[in-house]
Order: structure tokens, then C-alpha cells, then sequence
């Protein structure tokens, strides 16, 4: 078959004005192998075909052709608008799945079908309804013989490609409207469909390659009659034979008496209308089944109380097909949620698309059911939810640049199926090899052309692989709320990686979902590490295996609707007391082997808990001591469709005391809802800072996270019916004010509903003179929002306006100034800011006592005008020391100070002197050089060590250096 396929490539020219062709691959699953705008040359796409893999199973016919139509034949899959479309079933058996509807969807959506059967294990009437009609449908007696349908099938899909197609509207009068007509798989169907196929057969013998496939059945006026609309290809010349044929045909066609006044021949112009509603009906399971008889029930009532108010008109046709696309879970247990194609002829479009927001307008009845909202719209809906989505992207050696584009490309089309906006999704990229860089912030675009293109500039970096200081970056950086992450609002990461990682990611990965992150795992290729993919997935449902980088075309077609569908249903917190395993400090180690077992029977323990509820995933996010240290308290963050959240609640609070191989206390299982909110403490603690607290990994700082974790969590025992800390996590270890003392960042995570019992006794415990972690604590902050740089220093930024910036290079530097606004505490007593604009002249735009609110601040900033210019940095920094930092523009004596040097070029006087200069007038200065444009001496100078310079390659680059110079900035500050 494959070779079938390679050959039949070489028939056709390819192009983005020519032809396109993917390639589908199913068994009991279906999975888009090459999309339509995956390839433009023939032998890359025939070598594409070569490396598909068999993969075996059972035969879902229908559900292949489902998955065709809606996947492969996506305008985000490659199919372009007004475009014909064909598609070749190639099939050797029987069907387990009915395939008739599906078929009968596809053509509705205007795609022609041949269906190609191989071998004697055979059903004709599958095949039959498959094709369509009988001129589409070829029967083999094995698989040698499809050499010789590669004499005669190009050229049939090239004539039907190249004749004209015609909308042929017949009244059926001899037939009675039933809704069962509207069920493809029906007994009513399939007999009309055969006596329609016999009535077109033969009908005009003098035009060869005429075809009417059936597409769609609706109500006639008053239900005393069928509506039948075909498809008809007609060779060019005889366009007007076909025409005047129909037209006049007699009232007796063939068996069937039609109402010739009634019969239309239009050109088969049409456009698609998109209908996505809420509709007041419970959600049940068996809307996920094409077969059973709620959903056909539903789709039934559905399609008859549209399709009945378009009456048929002399002449003129309006709606062609209606089909429905996915019936899905709504917003709460008692909606649902119905996506719906209608076709109509582009002539008619404003009408219908007018009629169909009138019959779908809040309050009317549809389906049976009440509609609750609607929208009627001529593009796709896209997922609307509000979710904070980063991508995390494997840059590594072994992923090599081509398949860093292929990644690239995944991101970019996933872009396309989200709405963005500030009250929509946000989507950021992280990319890691050794170290980590925030390519793109959540807040960076709202668009998705620009966020396209931005994904597109991203460089492929190199280097060895550190998954699991990437996973803490993402976790710290990417979904900081100074990054854009919205308070409230889903979180979502998609890790993708190709290999094993030479730091263990458990830790990170649990620390992760501390976060109430949700998380994606993606491996790619043969050199994986399962057990490492296990953990950075949390749960089985989130990871996915490919066998290589062409397979993430297939997961475009899963992963949008699971990160939608995430971020729709409903969260719970679900806590249970394990009285099997008692508690050791060591199951706080997320690395530990311990912490491993554990999270593994977990895992166990709700696979297949309950069956009856599909999606329902309950990742550990924690872990902690029971009551005596004879028990451990797990918290699970529970996903539930809305529809199923009783059973869920019910099902776990009635679960047995054995749940898979652990013991639980039923009385203290609690399920909650996942409203929560975050507690920063801050802590300066009597114990000598050590550089092993720098890496994650070493003894000293899982001791001291360990030590810590465990004073904390063991002031909260688990209640009967109540939830209050949900999780703890470390988030940084620094030095402190002197050599003998440390500073430690905390995050805690509590219900909502406990938020202030929890920020009390947090307060208590870490009170000064407490011991935490084996140290006394000498000072505590226990607050709700994230501790800012709280030091006392007076911070100018110089930036460089001149010709060689740019305008938009300039508005990305002052971006970048008002982002580190929002790191520092700012006030008489704390830090002030101030910015210089120079080129070949300097420019005190905002002086240091100018502002003491980040917002006024950040308003100033963004009003800087851009001046243009060429480069005299030496100029400016002397300007600098001079007036930006005198007392008579806002410095203060015996306060540190800072200078922050941005430019992209050489300059033509030489900046030595003066910032020798200005670093005798202790000041403290940094140099960022941006760009190739750069002269390293220059460079050197002006920070005067290595430690205080930075090269990037690019302004977009801005946003990495975002989240490391505050806290150097901070941390140089504090200790000088």
C-alpha cells in the first residue's frame, strides 16, 4: 500500500497552488502520519510515506473516516478553502464500526470518496456506502493488484478534480420524511441512499464520467416528502447537457416520483458556517459514542429542527448539509456543548448564516433542550479558555535543527487552536539544553500571526540536556505573574524531550505541579528514559510517546482538545490518608526512591478507578506526615469532566479502605474544590550559606528542604471534611545579609477557604526565634504576594536611542525596563529608578525621586520618546554619574548605586575613562551588549568584571536577561 501511495505521488504535481496529499494510517485508532502542507516535493513526501511504521490492530473503519474529515482535512492540518477534496479508503476487512454516517459526514463536508477493497474478506455494503456511488468504488483480490489501479485512479481524481461540480436538489414525493433518515447507519437511509445511487445510474448515458453521489437528507415541506441533495462532477463539455437533462427530467425517476418544479442545478459554490452551542442537557458518556442511542438521539432532533426551516424554493438552493463535529462536556453537569458545520451556497450565505443565529438564539429550543448560548461564526471555533499554556522545548545536540524546526512548526500550529487574549489563553516557549532561556513570555503577544512568527525566529541553542533545572525554570520564570501568568487562571506546561536528562526532573516536576501546574510529557524517539517521562508526566493520560519527530503532526490532533478539555473541567483537591505506609522524611525528596514507590502506587490506585468517567485524572501534588508520623497525607489535584463531577465526589468518598494496594482512612478523604491561593514567606535563618544549596541535587539542600518541609507540614493534621495546606515548596536558597545566615524563599498553597488560618499559624511557626530546618529563623515575611527586592538602592538604566536600535528595538528595551520595575519595592526607604536615553547626546528622561509607585513609574517609562542618533557611550556615562546621580535629582547619600548600560553597538568616543569613573564614584556597573554589532573591550570596560557583563545575540533576548539581572541586581545590593 505504501508503495501504491509513492507511486500514485508521482502522478500529481505538488505545490501550494497545486496539489497537496496526507496520508492517514488506522487500525482501531487513527493518526494523521503526514499532513496536507507537510511536504511540497515529491520525494521528500514519497520518503516520508517509506518511513511509516505498521502498526496493527483491529478495523474502526468508521472512526478513521471521522478522524479524516475532522483532522486531516482541517484547514490547520494543510486543506485550503475552496479547494477540492478527495479522499482514498484503502481497506481489507470488515468494519467493527458502522461506517456509513461517517461517510455520509464526509461528503457533507464536501469531500469526494473512493473506497478501494482488497481481498476476499469483504462488506460490500460498507464499501458501498463508503464510495458513495458505485463509479467510486474498486474491488481488489489482493493486494498485487493495486498496481493496477495506479493505470486508472489518477486519472479518475484528477477529471474529478478538474470537472465541473454541480448541486443537484431533488424533492422526493414518493417518500415520506422520517427522522430516522437523518441517521446514516439507519435501515431508512441505507434504502433510500441505494434507490437515489439507481436513479443516477445510467441517467444520462452520453455523459461518461457523470457521478451524484447523495450527500445529504432533509425534512420537505411538511414532512410529506424528502429533500435530497447530490454532488454531481460533471466533464466540462457537457455542462449544459447534465443541466437541461435534470431539469426536465420526468416526475418518475427511475422508482422515485419527484417534484420536478422543486428541482435546482447550481454551481457547487459553498462556503461553511460554524455553530458552536450550549445547550441546557445533561452530558452523559455516551455522547463520546458515535453508535449509541443518545447520541444519535441527540443528533437526530438536532439536525431535523434546523434542516425543517429551510423549505426548498423554485431555483434557488440555500443550505446544502448540516453535520455535527463533536458533542462535548459543558461548562457545568447540567450543559452540553455542540459544535455544528452547516454548508450552504456562498450566494445564500448572509441568509442562512441569518437564519441560523435567529433559530439558535439564547432561549430557543434545539435538540429538545433549551440553547443557553451560541455562536454562529464563519471560522472554526477556536478553545476560548482562559489558560496560561507554556511550551517547553528540548534544544538539545541530539534533537539536531531540523527537528528543532519540526518542533518549532508543532508549536505554531497548536498557536492556531487557541483564542488569545488577556482574557483568553497566553502561550509562552521555554527552550533548554544545559541552561534554560524564556523565549517568549505569556504577556509577549495576543495574536496569533505575531506569536507564529516569534516562534518561527526562535534559535536552535545546542548542548547536553538538564530537563530538570528547565522544569524549575519554567515553574519560576515562565509562570511568574512578571511574566504574565494571571493569578487564577489554568496553568498548563508541555514539556517535550528527546532524551534522557543528566539531573533527575522528579523533584522539579513534583515541584511543578506544587505549583498547580498541570503537566504534559512528550518523548520523542528511541533514546527515552520511561521512568523520567512517568514523573514529568504525573499522570499516564498526560504523556505521549512518539516513535520520532514526523509523529507530532499526530498529536496536533489530541493534545489541543486534552489541553482544552484540562483546563475546562473541573478541579478538585483530593486528599487521602495512607495508614499502609508510614512516613519518612525522606518521601519529601521527589528524587528519592521512596517518593518514587509511593508516587507510583498512587498512580495505580485511581488507573481504572472510575471507568465510567473518561478524562478524570488525579495527579500527586503532594506528599506529607499523617498523624503520628504513622500515616502520609497525599494531596491529588483531580481533573473531572463537569458533567461527572458527582460521581467522582461520590465514588471517592465512598471508596473502600483498600484502594488498589493501599490502605486509606475513609474518615479523613476529603474532595474539595481547587480554589487556591499562595502564601510567600520569606525567611532569614541562622545557618552559613553553602554553594551546595545552589544545586538541587546535593545533600545539603535536599537536608535543609527536607528539614523544613517536615516542621511545616507537620503543624497541619489532616481534619475530617476539610482541606487546609495543599503544598509546600522551596523555591530558592540564597545567601543572606552576612556570611552566617541564609535566606530561604517559600511558597505555600492553601484552600482558599482556610487561606487566613493558614497565613496565621505559618506566621506563628516561622516567628524569629523559632527553629525551622535546623536553624533559628532571625526574621520572617508572611504575605500574599511575591516578596519584591525590599533593598535600599538607587538603580539608573541607561539606554541606548541611536539610529542603529531602531524603533521597535527601542520599545522592546523599554519593556524590558518596565518589567525589572516590577521586581523592586520601590520608595524613599527602598529602591529608586531612574532612566538616561542617549546617543550622540544623553537625556535624563526620569530622575530617581521622580516616581515611587511601579505603575506612574511604568506609565513614564512607556512614554520615553525614541531619538535616534549615533553612538557616544562615554558621553553618556559620564552624563550619567553626574547629573542622573546627584543628590539634586534624587540620589541619596549612603545608598548603594547601580547602573545598568544597555547598547548595541560600537561607540565612537571611549567609554574607559569614564566608567572607571563612575565606578570610583561607587557606583556599581552592569553592561548588556546587544546584538553583533559589539566591541568586547568596550564591553569590558564598562562593567569592569565578567561577572557584571552580558552579551546577547538579540532584543528578544531581553526577556531571559529579565529573570536573572533583578536578582543579581538584588542579591550584590544586599551583600556589599
Amino acid at each position: 500500500m505504501k508503495t501504491f501511495v509513492q507511486k500514485m505521488i508521482s502522478d500529481f504535481e505538488l505545490g501550494p497552488e497545486a496539489t497537496r496529499i496526507g496520508v492517514v494510517v488506522y487500525s482501531h485508532r487513527a493518526s494523521l502520519e503526514i499532513s496536507l502542507d507537510a511536504f511540497v516535493d515529491q520525494e521528500s513526501l514519497q520518503d516520508a510515506v517509506a518511513g511509516i511504521a505498521y502498526p496493527g490492530g483491529y478495523t474502526l473503519t468508521g472512526a478513521a473516516i471521522d478522524y479524516t474529515t475532522t483532522f486531516a482535512f482541517s484547514t490547520r492540518n494543510g486543506a485550503r478553502d475552496g479547494v477540492r477534496k478527495v479522499a482514498v479508503i484503502l481497506t481489507d476487512g470488515v468494519s467493527y464500526d458502522d461506517p456509513a454516517e461517517p461517510a455520509q459526514s464526509m461528503r457533507k463536508a464536501a469531500i469526494i470518496t473512493y473506497a478501494v477493497g482488497i481481498g476476499s474478506n469483504l462488506d460490500r455494503d460498507q464499501l458501498d456506502v463508503i464510495a458513495g456511488v458505485p463509479d467510486n468504488l474498486f474491488v481488489l483480490d489482493d493486494f498485487s493488484m493495486l498496481d493496477n489501479l495506479r493505470t486508472t485512479l489518477p486519472t479518475q481524481v484528477c477529471d474529478a478534480s478538474t470537472s465541473e461540480q454541480i448541486l443537484i436538489r431533488i424533492v422526493i414525493t414518493s417518500v415520506r420524511f422520517d427522522v430516522s433518515l437523518l441517521n446514516g447507519n439507519s435501515t431508512a437511509f441505507r434504502t433510500l441512499f441505494a434507490q437515489i445511487n439507481r436513479a443516477f445510474i445510467g441517467f444520462l448515458p452520453g455523459v461518461p464520467g457523470f457521478t451524484a453521489p447523495l450527500v445529504s437528507l432533509a425534512p420537505g415541506p411538511g414532512d410529506d416528502s424528502v429533500v435530497a441533495m447530490c454532488l454531481g462532477s460533471v466533464p466540462a463539455f457537457a455542462s449544459n447537457t447534465v443541466r437541461t437533462g435534470l431539469l426536465n427530467a420526468s416526475a418518475q425517476l427511475n422508482n422515485l416520483t419527484i417534484d420536478r418544479a422543486l428541482t435546482s442545478v447550481v454551481a457547487a459554490r459553498t462556503s461553511v458556517i460554524f455553530v458552536r452551542l450550549a445547550v441546557n442537557a445533561t452530558y452523559t458518556a455516551e455522547y463520546q459514542v458515535r453508535e449509541s442511542a443518545a447520541y444519535n438521539a441527540l443528533l437526530a432532533q438536532l439536525q431535523y429542527q434546523v434542516l425543517s426551516q429551510f423549505s426548498p424554493s423554485t431555483g434557488s438552493v440555500d443550505i446544502v448539509s448540516l453535520r455535527v463535529t463533536q458533542i462535548l462536556p459543558g461548562s457545568t453537569a447540567a450543559t452540553t456543548t455542540v459544535d455544528v458545520e452547516v454548508v450552504a451556497t456562498t450566494s445564500a450565505l448572509s441568509i442562512v448564516q441569518g437564519r441560523l443565529t435567529n433559530i439558535t438564539a439564547p432561549g430557543q429550543i434545539l435538540g429538545g433542550a433549551p440553547i443557553i448560548t451560541s455562536q454562529v461564526a464563519l471560522t472554526a471555533p477556536l478553545c476560548s479558555v482562559q489558560v496560561d499554556l507554556v511550551f517547553v522545548l528540548d534544544g538539545t545536540g541530539s534533537v539536531g535543527a531540523t527537528n528543532f524546526e519540526r518542533m518549532k512548526t508543532f508549536v505554531q500550529k497548536m498557536i492556531s487552536d487557541f483564542e488569545l487574549g488577556p482574557e483568553a489563553t497566553r502561550i509562552g516557549v521555554v527552550v533548554y539544553s544545559h541552561r534554560a532561556s524564556l523565549e517568549i513570555s505569556l504577556d509577549a503577544y495576543d495574536d496569533q500571526e505575531s506569536l507564529q512568527d516569534a516562534v518561527a525566529g526562535i534559535a536552535y541553542p545546542g548542548g547536553y540536556t538538564l530537563t530538570g533545572a528547565a522544569i524549575d525554570y519554567t515553574t519560576t520564570f515562565a509562570f511568574s505573574t512578571r511574566n504574565g501568568a494571571r493569578d487564577g487562571v489554568r496553568k498548563v506546561a508541555v514539556i517535550l524531550t528527546d532524551g534522557v536528562s543528566y539531573d533527575d526532573p522528579a523533584e522539579p516536576a513534583q515541584s511543578m505541579r506544587k505549583a498547580a501546574i498541570i503537566t504534559y510529557a512528550v518523548g520523542i524517539g528511541s533514546n527515552l528514559d520511561r521512568d523520567q517521562l512517568d514523573v514529568i508526566a504525573g499522570v499516564p493520560d498526560n504523556l505521549f510517546v512518539l516513535d520520532d519527530f514526523s509523529m507530532l503532526d499526530n498529536l496536533r490532533t489530541t493534545l489541543p482538545t486534552q489541553v482544552c478539555d484540562a483546563s475546562t473541567s473541573e478541579q478538585i483537591l483530593i486528599r487521602i490518608v495512607i495508614t499502609s505506609v508510614r512516613f519518612d522524611v525522606s518521601l519529601l525528596n521527589g528524587n528519592s526512591t521512596a517518593f518514587r514507590a509511593l508516587f507510583a502506587q498512587i498512580n495505580r490506585a485511581f488507573i481504572g478507578f472510575l471507568p465510567g468517567v473518561p478524562g478524570f485524572t488525579a495527579p500527586l501534588v503532594s506528599l506529607a506526615p499523617g498523624p503520628g508520623d504513622d500515616s502520609v497525607v497525599a494531596m491529588c489535584l483531580g481533573s473531572v469532566p463537569a458533567f461527572a463531577s458527582n460521581t467522582v465526589r461520590t465514588g471517592l468518598l465512598n471508596a473502600s479502605a483498600q484502594l488498589n494496594n493501599l490502605t486509606i482512612d475513609r474518615a479523613l478523604t476529603s474532595v474539595v474544590a481547587a480554589r487556591t491561593s499562595v502564601i510567600f514567606v520569606r525567611l532569614a535563618v541562622n545557618a552559613t550559606y553553602t554553594a551546595e544549596y545552589q544545586v538541587r541535587e546535593s545533600v545539603a539542600y535536599n537536608a535543609l528542604l527536607a528539614q523544613l518541609q517536615y516542621q511545616v507540614l507537620s503543624q497541619f493534621s489532616p481534619s475530617t471534611g476539610s482541606v487546609d495546606i495543599v503544598s509546600l515548596r522551596v523555591t530558592q536558597i540564597l545567601p543572606g545579609s552576612t556570611a552566617a545566615t541564609t535566606t530561604v524563599d517559600v511558597e505555600v498553597v492553601a484552600t482558599t477557604s482556610a487561606l487566613s488560618i493558614v497565613q496565621g499559624r505559618l506566621t506563628n511557626i516561622t516567628a524569629p526565634g523559632q527553629i525551622l530546618g535546623g536553624a533559628p529563623i532571625i526574621t520572617s515575611q508572611v504575605a500574599l504576594t511575591a516578596p519584591l527586592c525590599s533593598v535600599q538602592v538607587d538603580l539608573v538604566f541607561v539606554l541606548d536611542g541611536t539610529g542603529s536600535v531602531g524603533a521597535t528595538n527601542f520599545e522592546r528595551m523599554k519593556t524590558f525596563v518596565q518589567k525589572m520595575i516590577s521586581d523592586f519595592e520601590l520608595g524613599p526607604e527602598a529602591t529608586r529608578i531612574g532612566v538616561v536615553v542617549y546617543s550622540h547626546r544623553a537625556s535624563l528622561e526620569i530622575s530617581l525621586d521622580a516616581f515611587e509607585d511601579q505603575e506612574s513609574l511604568q506609565d513614564a517609562v512607556a512614554g520615553i520618546a525614541y531619538p535616534g542618533g549615533y553612538t557616544l557611550t562615554g558621553a553618556a556615562i559620564d552624563y550619567t554619574t553626574t547629573f542622573a546621580f546627584s543628590t539634586r535629582n534624587g540620589a541619596r547619600d549612603g545608598v548603594r548605586k547601580v547602573a545598568v548600560i544597555l547598547t548595541d553597538g560600537v561607540s565612537y568616543d571611549d567609554p574607559a575613562e569614564p566608567a572607571q569613573s563612575m565606578r570610583k564614584a561607587a557606583i556599581i556597573t552592569y553592561a548588556v551588549g546587544i546584538g553583533r554589532n559589539l566591541d568586547r573591550d568596550q564591553l569590558d570596560l564598562i562593567s569592569g568584571s565578567q561577572h557584571n557583563l552580558f552579551v546577547l545575540d538579540d532584543f528578544s533576548m531581553l526577556e531571559d536577561l529579565r529573570n536573572q539581572l533583578p536578582k543579581q541586581v538584588c542579591e550584590e545590593v544586599e551583600q556589599r
